[in-house]
């Protein structure tokens, strides 16, 4: 009887299963290197949003408000690689959980475009605001800071991906781990100098995690004690 159907046995496979490239203790030491990295990449996002959430402005201080969807958007990344991993390390079946890895995929890949669409608005509004004739000169400079090590740092990125791509250098599993890597950690740099040179994101977070409230008290303290001293003498 004819049938447009193939015979099972000679009928094409629902889809590929993805090789295994880390086995037993290499897994296991692959899923120790990613963890290392999520850990700090999401603890130096998360103290990002937390020091500059109340910079944002649509009007003053608009490239604090694609900063943060930047670094959401990392995060949500920095999120779906991590639940990825965790099911390779647990072994997860591949054809039971077509579903999750779409999602998974879908999740990841749109906040990358997503990121780096913002990426390039940041870019171009920093320069029309920096060289904007009515901003002083204290100003400029401190943007124009800023800006640059941004730039050189995502330059060096590109350098290292155009003019250094690692093709089956050391195995397709070293070459994946150092791939995934230098994505994780382009998307910790595009934050890094704000994170670092500015002050107002260094207060809010000695708010938050209530140093200021700390050293205020040693102060008054220290006064209070002074205080007795001078009155005693």
């Amino acid at each position: 009887m004819y049938t447009s159907q193939p015979p099972v046995t000679a009928a094409a496979p629902r889809t590929a299963t993805p090789p295994q490239l880390f086995v037993g203790s290499q897994r296991v030491l692959a899923a120790a290197w990613y963890f290392t990295l999520y850990t700090f990449s999401i603890t130096l996002h998360l103290a990002f949003i937390v020091g500059a959430r109340k910079l944002r402005g649509w009007k003053a201080n608009f490239s604090f408000t694609l900063l943060l969807y930047l670094s959401t958007m990392a995060l949500l990344y920095l999120t779906t690689h991590m639940i990825g991993s965790i099911t390779a390390l647990l072994y997860m079946d591949w054809f039971k959980y077509q579903i999750l890895w779409i999602l998974l995929g879908s999740f990841a890949y749109a906040a990358i475009f997503t990121v780096i669409l913002t990426d390039v608005v940041i870019a171009l509004h920093r320069l029309i605001y920096t060289v904007w004739p009515l901003i002083g000169s204290n100003r400029i400079s401190v943007l124009a800071t800023k800006v640059s090590i941004m730039m050189v740092e995502e330059v060096g990125f590109f350098v290292y991906w155009e003019f250094f791509p690692v093709h089956a250098q050391f195995g397709a599993d070293v070459d994946i781990v150092i791939a995934e890597s230098a994505l994780m950690l382009f998307l910790d740099v595009l934050v890094l100098p704000y994170l670092v040179l500015n002050r107002n994101i260094h207060s809010e977070l000695k708010r938050v995690l209530g140093l200021q409230k700390k050293n205020t008290s040693a102060l008054l303290w220290l006064r209070t004690r002074v205080d007795v001293v001078t009155r005693a003498a």
